[in-house]
C-alpha cells in the first residue's frame, strides 16, 4: 500500500515550552493526523488540529525531542493553542501516547535506511507518492538484517 503525503510548502516556526523553537522545513512529507480511514468521519486527517499533526510528523522524524512521549505532550499543548475541542484533543492525545512507539522506531529505521521525508525539490506539488516502505516490510527488514548476521557469523565458524 502506498500512502501519499503532502509536502509542506512553507516554514513552520512554533514556540512552545518545551522547546525554543520547531523548524518544520519546507518539503517536508506528512500525512498529518495518522488516523485510520474507518474514523475519518469523526476525526479526518485535518481539522484544527492539523497544524499541530505537522509539527509532530517533524519532531517524530528528526527526533529534536527525548522521546515520542515528549511529543505527544508538545502536540497536545499545540492543540490547545489551536482551540481544538477536548474530546477531540485527548483522544489523539491518548491516540499517539499509547501507539505512537510503533510510528517513532519506523522514523528511526526509515532514517536508518536511507529514507528521506525531506523533499528538495523546486517543483512542488500539492500531493505525491511517497517511496516510504510500508510499516510491516520495514519492521521485518530491521528484525531479519541482525538475525541474518547472525546466521552468518555462524556458518564462518565452523
Amino acid at each position: 500500500m502506498v500512502l501519499n503525503y503532502i509536502r509542506v510548502m512553507s516554514i513552520a516556526v512554533i514556540k512552545y515550552s518545551t522547546l525554543k523553537n520547531i523548524d518544520v522545513e519546507v518539503g517536508f512529507m506528512t500525512d498529518f493526523a495518522s488516523i485510520p480511514r474507518l474514523l475519518w468521519f469523526i476525526l479526518p486527517r485535518w481539522g484544527k488540529y492539523g497544524k499541530a499533526s505537522v509539527i509532530h510528523d517533524w519532531l517524530y522524524w528528526t527526533h529534536e525531542v527525548e522521546n515520542h512521549r515528549v511529543a505527544d505532550r508538545i502536540m497536545l499543548e499545540a492543540m490547545g493553542d489551536l482551540s481544538v475541542p477536548a474530546w477531540k484533543k485527548y483522544i489523539i492525545f491518548w491516540s499517539v501516547y499509547l501507539f505512537g512507539f510503533i510510528s517513532w522506531n519506523r522514523n528511526t529505521w526509515d532514517r536508518a535506511a536511507g529514507f528521506n521525508r525531506v523533499i528538495a525539490n523546486n517543483q512542488i506539488t500539492s500531493i505525491e507518492q511517497s517511496g516510504r516502505v510500508g510499516l510491516i516490510k520495514r519492521t521485518w527488514q530491521h528484525y531479519l538484517r541482525p538475525m541474518k548476521k547472525e546466521r552468518v557469523g555462524k556458518s564462518d565458524d565452523k
